[in-house]
């Protein structure tokens, strides 16, 4: 089913949303560089990186619906499911077919970001470069920040059919994992509202602490989180604990 569902996305329209989201943070950061007063490679990686956190999540709902989502509103489940493989191997085909799509696009755009920002900041010397290898990091912290929320998404799509259900629960979930820890560390001890939203830290992970965009805007691996390696850990368990989820959904899901 990898392959069926890669062949699905290359012919669906999901392939230009891809080139023109990579394109938007390419232009973004071009335009943001160039009209910049100061630092203008910081301020095109830093406008960039926002762009593409920005729209990422809609694009993974728009690929989870077309290559889950529609398998059981247009009955395709009754060709797919026929075929001699097992429930779990199809939905892991689908899964990781549409994150290396999104690993493909995140690197492209990275990469056109990274040389709009050399571009941009030609004849400018700045006082504080910014950093390529800890623009890779942060990539690859962003995308397991992809992961979690496609893992998120995918278990969703096994249990609703309901388009908007879906829509608001991945745009929802990207919005509350990625500011939640803010919002706690903004209230004041003891607010009334500090014990409710400090909860939420035991049912959603805590994505805002992934990006870690000042590695390559400063250079500093300062910027890295406290305890980093047990944020990715207990980031990846929580991605793979709703893939299990997903699983269990597709594998007790009945269809009539």
């Amino acid at each position: 089913m990898f392959k069926e569902s890669i062949l699905l996305i290359w012919r669906s329209h999901l392939i230009a949303l891809g080139g023109l989201l990579v394109a938007l943070v390419a232009i973004s950061a071009f335009c943001a560089g160039l009209f910049s007063g100061r630092q203008p490679a910081t301020v095109a990686l830093d406008v960039g990186i926002s762009t593409l956190r920005l729209f990422t999540p809609l694009l993974l709902f728009l690929l989870v619906h077309e290559v889950m989502s529609r398998e059981f509103s247009r009955k395709y489940y009754l060709r797919t499911f026929a075929m001699p493989i097992n429930r779990a191997n199809i939905l892991f085909g689908k899964f990781f077919a549409v994150f290396l799509y999104m690993v493909f696009l995140v690197v492209l755009g990275a990469a056109l970001l990274g040389g709009m920002a050399y571009f941009v900041s030609l004849g400018y010397q700045q006082a504080t470069a910014i950093s390529m290898s800890g623009f890779a990091i942060f990539i690859a912290f962003f995308l397991l920040d992809v992961f979690v929320i496609l893992s998120v998404s995918v278990f969703v799509s096994m249990i609703t059919s309901s388009t908007g259900f879906l829509f608001f629960t991945i745009i929802g979930f990207s919005i509350v994992s990625r500011t939640y820890y803010s919002v706690i560390q903004l209230l004041a001890d003891g607010a009334p509202l500090e014990s409710g939203i400090s909860m939420l830290k035991w049912l959603v992970p805590d994505l805002g602490s992934l990006d870690i965009r000042g590695v390559a805007l400063y250079g500093k691996i300062e910027f890295l989180p406290d305890q980093w390696a047990l944020l990715i850990a207990g980031t990846l368990g929580y991605a793979v604990l709703f893939l299990a989820f997903a699983v269990m959904a597709l594998q007790n899901k009945r269809f009539s």
